[in-house]
């Protein structure tokens, strides 16, 4: 009796421009083009498979114990995460509040739940009162923009963490540390093709999680029943 063989997996070619970040000075370069600064124009949609929280969410005291643990105070490197994060933060805020910018985002409870439990930003642990104050502005940001900042959270695994902008370019990345400087540690790929695989599963988690957190007010009410009282009641 015949056996089936294996099907060979299906390679597929498209077009895309990619563009790679083996330094802090080029992943803030990658950021802020697909967050919408170095293109010179903003994004109509941007949709985040999120690890932890959008960093944006975090007071300047957070960003500089992260600055100070994952490089050399007064390093290039140093210099350019906090001058990332300040332009990213201020791209954002004023997306949001001239509503040109829809933002979506997906998160793990599980992963967050550990967030709020060990306070682990890669090697850096933040204090309570940091993780207070950006799950503060993140609720903040649900409430006052509900139309174009929404959020879902899922059960789901996220294994792979990414951006979509416009439907029209992707970016994979992990943060940069002192000691991976030279590495590769991200990449862009641009092109409409390339990043609809993104786009086809951003929306296939966001569609599943509809039922369980449906708007941001659900995700408000766990944050405040759940997420805080985690963070409380960790060591």
């Amino acid at each position: 009796m015949a056996t089936s063989k294996a099907a060979e997996p299906q390679i597929r070619e498209f077009p895309a421009q990619v563009q790679f970040a083996r330094s802090q000075d080029e992943f803030r370069r990658l950021v802020l083009t697909i967050e919408g600064n170095e293109t010179g124009t903003a994004p109509r949609t941007l949709d985040r498979v999120a690890q932890r929280m959008f960093v944006v969410f975090k007071e300047e005291e957070a960003i500089e114990k992260i600055a100070s643990g994952r490089f050399r105070d007064g390093t290039p490197s140093y210099h350019a995460y906090k001058a990332e994060h300040a332009t990213r933060k201020e791209l954002l805020k004023k997306g949001l509040q001239a509503r040109y910018v829809h933002c979506r985002e997906l998160y793990s409870k599980k992963e967050l739940l550990q967030y709020a439990g060990d306070r682990r930003h890669g090697n850096v642990v933040l204090d309570k009162d940091d993780l207070r104050n950006t799950f503060r502005n993140w609720r903040t940001a649900l409430v006052e923009y509900p139309e174009n900042y929404r959020v879902r959270l899922t059960e789901a695994p996220l294994p792979i963490k990414y951006s979509v902008r416009d439907g029209s370019m992707a970016m994979i990345h992990n943060g940069v540390q002192i000691e991976t400087v030279g590495r590769l540690m991200g990449f862009l790929l641009a092109g409409h093709e390339v990043a609809g695989f993104f786009a086809a599963d951003f929306n296939k988690v966001w569609d599943d999680a509809a039922a369980a957190s449906p708007d941001n007010e659900t995700v408000v009410r766990w944050i405040d029943d759940t997420l805080i009282p985690a963070l409380e009641a960790g060591t």
